[in-house]
Parts: structure tokens; C-alpha cells; sequence
């Protein structure tokens, strides 16, 4: 019987601080941006949109990609990882020994930073 007490007395000081220290989970505020990571404003955003269309082919229409062909790019964790930069370069040079390629030849800097600005949006 004092072991059933001890036991009872024991489970009930170590879940006593859970309840009382349980805190409501905060709810994603998004990513934290770099200063490398600027979004666009709302023209470049809707200008990179329009120019999402031939990107879409591969990395699908919502950004989700497509297993061995495209990564997804709506990825927060990818978005979070990579500079514009990056962002650009990528889209620019292509990506060697993988399926992308490079758009250096239809595509001026200001369309390239208008993509960068879609996505990041």
C-alpha cells in the first residue's frame, strides 16, 4: 500500500510541471529573411509570376517540383537556405549534372530578379 502511495505521489509531482509550464505552441511568424534574401515588391512579385510560367513545366505550377526531374521550390527550409543570389545564378547558369538549365539566353537580369521575387513571395 505505501508503495502504491509512493508510486501515485511520485507520478503526480513529475506531471504537475508539465501542466503547469505547457505552453501553447507560437504559431510560424515564416522565415526569418537575410538582407541576401530580400523579397521583391508587389510589381516585380507579379511580373516574376507571369515569367513563373516557363519554370512551371518542370518545377510545377505551385512551385512542388517533380521527383528526379525538378526540387520543389515553394520549400520554406530550401527558401531559408539559398541567397537570391543563388537563386539567380541558378535559374541563369543552370545547374551542372542535374536536369536544370541555363536561362542566361531569354532572360534579361530584371526578369531573373522578378522570379527570384515570385518565389520568395
Amino acid at each position: 500500500m505505501n508503495r502504491l502511495r509512493f508510486l501515485v505521489l511520485a507520478l503526480i509531482i513529475v506531471m504537475s510541471p508539465l501542466s503547469v509550464t505547457a505552453k501553447p505552441k507560437k504559431k510560424d511568424a515564416g522565415p526569418v529573411l537575410r538582407a541576401d534574401q530580400a523579397d521583391g515588391d508587389a510589381g516585380q512579385v507579379s511580373a516574376g509570376e507571369a515569367a513563373y510560367t516557363m519554370c512551371a513545366s518542370c518545377h510545377g505550377p505551385e512551385g512542388d517540383g517533380q521527383t528526379g526531374l525538378a526540387p520543389r521550390l515553394n520549400s520554406q527550409t530550401f527558401l531559408a537556405a539559398v541567397s537570391n543570389d543563388f537563386l539567380t545564378e541558378t535559374i541563369r547558369d543552370g545547374r551542372p549534372g542535374s536536369n536544370m538549365v541555363p536561362w542566361y539566353g531569354g532572360l534579361g537580369d530584371a526578369t531573373l530578379r522578378n522570379i527570384v521575387a515570385y518565389l520568395r513571395s
